[in-house]
């Protein structure tokens, strides 16, 4: 388990499940909650850390999720900014900020319980906004109201019915059958 517990946002939604795809229906009328984590990506080996805090040339720390833009606005002023966090295994690490990608899109996980390790978490790939006069999926750009870290998230952005996906689409709603049998991220 890692030191320092990486940096988590509380969404509300839920997840659900195609193949190799893993919807988040980002959804504010249902009690349901997703924790999502992002990560940073070093620069060559792309190796994802996810941080649980920085801490700039002077000493200053960075401790909430405004860390991700505080990355993409400042980063290149302070390249020996220190990120101390957990790789995908749940193992510290610690790295500067010149060695990680600033700029890019965050690769992001899910996971239903928010102390759940990180190797447990679902990759997303896909974030669903409902809607009410939409009645079948349509791919939009991020929403400028959607807020940093979740607009740098490196996902499918879609407009979806305000009513969820079923399993007649072919999708798996995660929170009421895999919960039971323990195979929802963060179990």
């Amino acid at each position: 388990m890692a030191q320092y517990p990486p940096l988590r946002h509380k969404l509300p939604g839920r997840l659900y499940r195609r193949d190799q795809e893993t919807v988040l229906w980002l959804d504010h009328t249902v009690a349901d909650i997703v924790f999502v984590r992002y990560a940073l990506v070093t620069i060559g080996r792309e190796e994802e850390i996810f941080p649980a805090f920085l801490l700039d040339d002077w000493g200053n720390e960075q401790r909430r999720l405004s860390l991700y833009q505080w990355v993409r606005e400042e980063g290149d002023r302070f390249p020996r900014a220190e990120i101390f966090g957990a790789n995908l295994g749940g193992e510290d690490e610690q790295c500067f900020l010149r060695e990680m990608e600033r700029h890019m899109s965050l690769p992001c996980y899910a996971y239903l319980d928010a102390d759940a390790p990180l190797s447990t978490g679902a990759r997303l790939t896909d974030i669903m906004l409902p809607a009410p006069d939409v009645t079948t999926p349509r791919r939009i750009d991020c929403p400028t109201a959607i807020a940093p870290p979740l607009c740098y998230a490196r996902v499918q952005w879609w407009q979806g019915p305000a009513v969820g996906p079923s399993s007649e689409d072919g999708y798996d709603p995660w929170p009421a059958r895999l919960r039971e049998k323990g195979d929802a991220p963060g179990y």
